[in-house]
């Protein structure tokens, strides 16, 4: 399995817009949106209006996201399966005793 991605520290707001987002990932808006459409676990809150709104757990997801993809040099399809590894429950009988 990889190793862990960094985080770095993020603003104290609860959300952020697409322009803050990008801002933060230091990647242009059309690419946090194509990860939107190929990362299901990572789905931002729609406002009536359409405007997406990035909660703190979709920025820590986005950079989990960029450092697969370009730290680690992972295709979309090894990142998606990097994250849900990550999200799975660790099995009792694969602890160590």
């Amino acid at each position: 399995m990889t190793e862990a991605v960094a985080v770095p520290p993020l603003p104290e707001a609860e959300y952020f817009s697409i322009a803050e987002a990008c801002r933060l990932l230091q990647v242009p808006p059309h690419v946090l949106r194509y990860w939107e459409s190929k990362f299901t676990v990572l789905r931002p809150t729609r406002l009536p209006g359409g405007h997406r709104r990035y909660a703190r757990r979709d920025l820590e997801t986005a950079f989990r996201i960029r450092g697969l993809l370009r730290e680690k040099g992972m295709t979309v399809a090894g990142a998606r399966r990097a994250l849900a590894a990550s999200r799975r429950p660790v099995r009792a009988s694969a602890l160590p005793a």
